[in-house]
């Protein structure tokens, strides 16, 4: 019997990626012979992803007490803790909540003993809903012994992510960094309602080469914010930088921040609740160093409706345009915590001057937008097919028309792979609204062939496929409702 060919790497991964759910199929590959067993195993296990504890999704006061996850996690672990897979672990990700997490404290501890080759590291568990934890099981106290052994062992671990259940002091967590560390989110820096006391020069100082880094806390104070800006000077490599909850007032404060990273290419701002940044445009910072190698923006806000945070498309656009001026941007997001909603919406107002802005200072560079939660116009929509000729993404809130101003310019944007548009205009008979919302497969298969590049189309939740198949001598395209 001759041996299976030796596949790249790369193909033999997607070829297990696909099988994954289909447990049958995937034992019968791996009883090959050794060398594919071995292959499955570095794959299978390289990432152990254990989500534990009770759902928490949209709608989860209709699945009070379900668990969150179909497979049991102590298995899942067990079975990575075997000789001949332990040494394939190289990420751990840990999510959910602390409820119902049907995983041993004293399992989950053994196990991080024998990986030994742990690179990744995220633990991300909340509490649900003031429920108590269950006596055996993992809690935050078997989360912290966690990363007192990691300590004691001196791993060199190159990416960490932990939230206020983990770590009670910026000591706990500064042990654990060292200057291989390329990664670190400290998702919620908060300990039961009490902004923590940060050092956050003694935390980052030794990273000088961090190249990520995620600081999401509930209060920033001026003082924290000139700590961090101190700080930002011991990393001179740093990419991406993801900062939040920050209110309306403390704008001055993040130029001044942004001000300390040169390199960066990828920056996220989270706005708290009510809250988004100018609201009163005079305020302006004008000392800011620009961020001349910035390729990707996301702003975020944080609030349950829009009608108790009304937005102010001018302000926010004035504010984004100083912020990314002269950036070589490549992404722009503009995104809410919450979904855009799709049902009865009502029509928004209008981006158009950011829109503008892009098409005329960003049109040679600019890859991908998200302006869902906005809403553009259409001649905005068509000055920017027309001169963002390098558009990949598309995601935006506009009219119907749109889409048919879309399909005659469409041949404008020949690398466009993604299109997605939340329809904002309100109508007045119902029936012809409930007519409306759905979008045909003809309409979508229109679309689809003055786009030859597209792949992927939605329109608010009608989302559809486009791929090539082997028809008689040629080609031909074919689009697919996706459910």
């Amino acid at each position: 019997m001759q041996p299976p060919p030796n596949l790249p790497y790369d193909v033999l991964q997607e070829i297990f990626q696909a099988l994954h759910e289909d447990t049958g199929v995937l034992a019968l590959c791996c009883l090959l012979n050794r060398e594919t067993y071995r292959i499955a195993s570095a794959i299978l296990y390289r990432t152990l992803d254990l989500e534990i504890g009770t759902f928490m999704g949209p709608g989860w006061h209709h699945s009070w007490g379900i668990a969150l996850s179909q497979t049991d996690p102590k298995q899942v672990l067990l079975s990575a803790c075997l000789p001949h897979n332990r040494d394939h672990v190289r990420t751990l990700i840990l999510r959910g909540t602390y409820d119902r997490t049907l995983l041993p404290a004293q399992l989950f501890l053994q196990a991080m003993l024998v990986f030994t080759n742990l690179r990744h590291i995220t633990f991300n568990l909340v509490p649900f809903m003031g429920t108590g934890y269950r006596v055996g099981e993992v809690d935050p106290e078997c989360l912290r012994s966690i990363l007192r052994c990691l300590r004691e062992r001196n791993l060199r671990l190159q990416g960490l992510a932990v939230n206020y259940g983990a770590f009670k002091t910026s000591e706990d967590i500064a042990m654990l960094l060292h200057s291989e560390t390329r990664e670190l989110s400290l998702i919620n820096t908060s300990f039961l309602g009490r902004d923590l006391e940060w050092n956050w020069v003694g935390l980052l100082e030794g990273c000088e080469r961090l190249k990520k880094l995620q600081i999401r806390s509930c209060r920033w104070t001026s003082t924290n914010f000139t700590n961090f800006e101190h700080a930002l000077r011991f990393l001179p490599s740093l990419q991406s930088l993801t900062l939040g909850l920050i209110s309306t007032s403390q704008d001055n404060e993040v130029f001044q921040v942004l001000s300390q990273t040169p390199c960066l290419r990828d920056l996220t701002l989270e706005y708290r609740l009510t809250s988004h940044p100018m609201r009163q445009s005079c305020t302006l910072p004008t000392t800011f160093t620009p961020l001349c190698n910035l390729k990707s923006f996301t702003l975020r806000y944080k609030a349950l409706s829009e009608l108790y945070c009304p937005l102010t498309p001018a302000e926010i656009s004035k504010w984004i345009k100083h912020a990314v001026g002269q950036s070589p941007l490549e992404q722009l997001s503009f995104l809410p915590f919450y979904q855009p909603r799709t049902r009865n919406p009502k029509p928004k107002q209008s981006w158009d001057a950011l829109v503008d802005h892009l098409v005329d200072k960003h049109a040679g560079t600019l890859r991908g937008m998200d302006l869902r939660a906005g809403f553009v116009r259409k001649r905005s929509l068509k000055k920017l097919l027309k001169g963002c000729v390098k558009l990949e993404v598309l995601k935006v809130g506009t009219s119907r028309g749109a889409l048919d101003m879309f399909v005659r310019n469409a041949q404008n944007v020949p690398v466009l792979h993604e299109a997605r548009f939340e329809l904002r205009t309100s109508r007045r008979d119902k029936r012809e609204q409930e007519r409306e919302r759905l979008t045909s497969i003809d309409e979508a298969r229109t679309i689809v062939e003055k786009t030859p590049s597209l792949r992927r189309l939605c329109v608010d939740d009608d989302m559809f496929l486009a791929s090539w198949i082997l028809e008689g001598d040629g080609l031909a395209r074919v689009v697919e409702r996706i459910h």
